[in-house]
């Protein structure tokens, strides 16, 4: 973890995430490490007198925090080109095969993340405290990610122009 004051008179905690493991198991158990230590921290940081928490990610770290935005109350929540669903990017991107099988590939392998889906419990954090950015060409993600996790969390995504990393004409989250 990387902390820093800001000028603003805010700390800022950075948890960088490893990238996700192909086997789904795998997978589980490294997003709930993930939670555990980004909730650990949390619980160190509201010990030291910090009421006001929020959090914000990109991609598979927007994915991290919209899940632990239905297991924490937080102050606000920023998902920027976010990845909604391990089984969505997978269907998106070729990787279950055609027709029937991809279906059922699909079917199974949400059935198999429900653990770690954001889409199995209710948000704790109110759509009024929730910003979610999506990138019109955004070729990993898309803007259907951000859509479907913007139906759970009651906001629309904004769309701006660029890609999955380079983001242009987003309002910053903390200008709200």
């Amino acid at each position: 973890y990387e902390i820093r004051n800001c000028d603003w008179s805010s700390d800022v905690c950075s948890s960088d995430l490893p990238f996700p493991a192909a086997d789904p198991r795998h997978a589980n158990e490294g997003f709930r490490q993930s939670i555990d230590d980004i909730t650990g921290l949390m619980t160190w940081l509201r010990r030291r007198g910090h009421t006001a928490i929020g959090a914000w990610g990109v991609s598979l770290g927007a994915f991290t925090v919209a899940l632990l935005a239905t297991l924490e109350p937080l102050a606000f929540l920023g998902l920027m080109t976010p990845l909604a669903s391990l089984a969505d990017y997978a269907m998106r991107h070729g990787r279950l095969g055609d027709g029937p099988t991809a279906q059922a590939s699909h079917a199974a392998l949400e059935r198999v993340n429900a653990p770690i889906s954001p889409f199995s419990r209710k948000p704790r954090v109110p759509p009024d405290r929730v910003h979610i950015a999506a990138a019109r060409q955004d070729r990993i993600t898309g803007t259907d990610q951000a859509e479907r996790l913007g139906r759970h969390f009651g906001v629309a995504p904004e769309v701006c122009v660029g890609g999955h990393i380079l983001r242009i004409g987003v309002r910053p989250a903390v200008s709200r």
